[in-house]
């Protein structure tokens, strides 16, 4: 079984420097708070001054908002005072007063909406919080009694249940051709229980248990499960209800299961990106903690 020291040596020999340009920060853009997280500073801050030196094209990117994020994070908990530079980025995917998109050009989403809610707790914006949790509240009102689970809304605050089924995986929880982006749950219940834990306001708690409903009824065991590892060890640590912790250990053996082999990394016999890596070591850290607590 792997754990996490394994995993910050996976890390560390798999970044590839001959890579440029928007695939090295594809690749690499999670590592800085993955190392940072494992007490490596030295290498986090190496990584990310080298993912700040690709050059990004903004206008291609498929979700702007989401590396600004991780990046933000990390500079936040670094003290790093680019974390004012990244957390003016994700600012301009606002969509008025409801959540945040992808990119500027699209409607908003919970996945954007709730990493970026994480983001705006840290910087204490009271407002933007507000905001992003009432859209997360709205959205779980809306796709009651749906019979699925619609991750995005229109201007006009509605469910978007029409979509291209190419783009089906960015719209609804359960899919027919594509994989869905089952990490959006988790994202809302980090975001909600990390606003609770500073306000102690039982409506994001609530929320959050109604949220992470989502995660034991589905068992989301697959490669973005380092997130709700994570989602499941906040949930407990409030809580103390035993149904999260059982879930916290059944996805920390899993992520150990993680296969190496001839430089690559597969999980239940599929490949995975270099990104999850630091994913599965945050998780795993997040429960480690968790577990020396207990």
């Amino acid at each position: 079984m792997l754990n996490k020291e394994h995993l910050h040596e996976e890390m560390l020999r798999t970044v590839n420097k001959s890579i440029k340009g928007e695939q090295f920060i594809r690749n690499y853009y999670k590592f800085p708070i993955g190392l940072f997280v494992l007490n490596d500073m030295q290498s986090a801050d190496e990584m990310y001054n080298h993912v700040m030196n690709e050059i990004p094209d903004r206008e291609s990117r498929e979700f702007d908002t989401y590396y600004d994020c991780w990046l933000y994070l990390y500079t936040k908990l670094s003290n790093n005072p680019m974390s004012k530079f990244h957390y003016e980025i994700i600012l301009k995917n606002k969509i008025a007063s409801t959540g945040f998109s992808a990119v500027s050009t699209r409607n908003p989403e919970l996945r954007a909406t709730a990493i970026s809610m994480i983001c705006a707790s840290f910087e204490k914006d009271t407002k933007i919080v507000n905001e992003a949790a009432n859209f997360i509240a709205r959205l779980h009102l809306l796709n009651k009694g749906q019979g699925n689970f619609y991750f995005m809304t229109n201007k006009d605050n509605n469910l978007i249940k029409n979509f291209p089924i190419e783009h089906e995986r960015t719209h609804v929880f359960k899919t027919k051709k594509a994989r869905p982006m089952l990490y959006s749950f988790s994202l809302a219940i980090i975001a909600l229980i990390n606003v609770y834990k500073q306000t102690e306001l039982p409506k994001y708690l609530k929320l959050a248990s109604e949220y992470a409903n989502f995660i034991i009824q589905n068992d989301f065991k697959n490669d973005y499960c380092g997130k709700s590892l994570v989602a499941m060890c906040m949930m407990y640590e409030v809580t103390k209800q035993k149904k999260y912790m059982q879930m916290a250990d059944s996805l920390n053996q899993y992520i150990g299961q993680l296969t190496i082999r001839d430089n690559f990394h597969t999980h239940d016999g599929k490949l995975i990106s270099v990104d999850r890596l630091s994913e599965y070591a945050i998780g795993m850290e997040c429960y480690d903690r968790v577990i020396a607590r207990t």
